[in-house]
């Protein structure tokens, strides 16, 4: 599952308390974790993907989600923490909650990973 946290979203977390996110994003990424841009048109639309060792567990990617949307987000900076997952297409798509957003993201993660990993076909002149 590709999953990427608003990177303004998160500095405006760490002004308010600067131990929340380093302590809970330490397994899920770390500083040379990569970052994208997910709507151009936006000039906070930076956002760093989870590539750690915890990002590949499901249920632990889903907590951090919800906790950081429902929770933190909303004590903290006054709003949920902007999340986005890569859909079958290749492009970032924002989590919102109370959807079922987790299904979808293993699929497309599935799908994008078949795709890369399909054989390739040669074309005989």
């Amino acid at each position: 599952m590709n999953i990427a946290l608003n990177i303004c979203d998160l500095d405006s977390i760490s002004r308010e308390s600067r131990l929340i996110v380093p302590i809970l994003l330490r397994e899920f990424c770390d500083e040379a974790s990569p970052v994208t841009r997910n709507q151009k048109q936006q000039i906070d639309d930076a956002a760093i993907i989870l590539d750690g060792p915890a990002s590949h567990d499901t249920e632990r990617v889903i907590s951090l989600v919800d906790l950081l949307q429902t929770s933190i987000g909303p004590r903290k900076i006054g709003r949920r923490v902007r999340c986005y997952y890569q859909n079958r297409a290749g492009n970032w798509t924002e989590i919102r909650p109370g959807t079922d957003w987790a299904k979808k993201a293993t699929r497309a993660s599935q799908a994008l990973y078949d795709k890369a990993s399909a054989p390739q076909q040669l074309a005989l002149f």
